[in-house]
């Protein structure tokens, strides 16, 4: 059964390109996106990832916010999470000196109408890189997909003066499974709908395993998916790593690595134009 953790921001700030110097660290709010015609604000945000028992499986990480200002109701905007590179100051930092961030978003989310109200996204990929060792906790930054767009909203921080709104993580943990004492991970992600261009899993860091083997279940009706592994050095380049299967409808297969690498991903994609379909993909690891 899933245990939950919850951990609160330990830093939370903006920054504002309209007053570039000036530090944001003990307002109470905390803005992204566009204001008018040419205002940028970002959020930093820190959170702990110290005190998670060891050997355990983080299945899930949401990052709560209370949304409390709304400009641009009537569309929708995204967001896109970033990792910092660099450590940063609440009480110091402006947007002059914000700290650099990797290039690649680790989560997206969306806003359209939504005010007064909690939100939450995942962003477990990126606090697993964390827990795990595989880069340092600097914490990340909440930006504007599109910076040329009208976007600004804004969630309250945790020197709002209530606790109940302060931005938090929860944090859900499980007990890997055990076979022949070596520790058993499996991890699924269902019901997928395939289109005519490759989607991908969620991409898994496979170097601390001894095996792996992904597995793909057609539980559509009527149209073939084609599926295909991928590895990479780096999470940013990619090769195939495994023969082009066509998955028939209500057949799984499954996929074995030929090639060592840090990351695995799955693709998978319509078998024919206009032919989408359904599927449930599994990873199961052992240590």
């Amino acid at each position: 059964m899933a245990a939950k953790i919850t951990k609160l921001a330990s830093m939370d700030t903006c920054v504002d390109s309209n007053i570039p110097y000036r530090n944001f660290g003990n307002y109470y709010a905390l803005f992204i996106g566009k204001y008018l015609t040419n205002v940028i604000y970002r959020t930093l945000l820190k959170i702990d990832t110290s005190g998670i028992p060891e050997g355990k499986i983080i299945t899930r990480v949401d990052l709560i916010l209370y949304i409390i200002r709304n400009d641009d109701s009537t569309y929708s905007k995204i967001y896109n999470v970033y990792n910092l590179q660099e450590g940063f100051d609440e009480n110091t930092v402006n947007y002059v000196n914000q700290p650099a961030i990797y290039p690649t978003p680790m989560a997206q989310f969306e806003i359209t109408d939504e005010v007064n109200t909690f939100i939450n996204f995942d962003i477990t990929d990126l606090f697993n890189q964390w827990y795990n060792g595989e880069f340092p906790n600097y914490g990340l930054m909440i930006k504007a997909a599109d910076e040329n767009l009208g976007s600004l909203v804004a969630f309250y921080s945790k020197d709002a003066g209530n606790y109940r709104y302060t931005p938090r993580v929860e944090i859900y943990i499980e007990d890997p499974l055990r076979l022949d004492d070596r520790l058993f991970n499996s991890s699924a992600e269902n019901n997928l709908l395939t289109s005519d261009i490759y989607e991908y899993s969620k991409v898994y860091d496979v170097s601390y395993v001894s095996n792996y083997t992904w597995f793909v279940k057609n539980t559509g009706a009527i149209n073939t998916c084609d599926t295909v592994i991928q590895v990479s050095p780096n999470g940013v380049d990619w090769i195939d790593d495994s023969a082009l299967f066509a998955v028939e409808p209500g057949e799984m297969v499954s996929l074995v690595p030929k090639i060592f690498s840090k990351y695995t991903r799955l693709a998978y994609k319509s078998s024919r134009p206009g032919s989408s379909t359904v599927a449930d993909i599994y990873i199961q690891s052992q240590v």
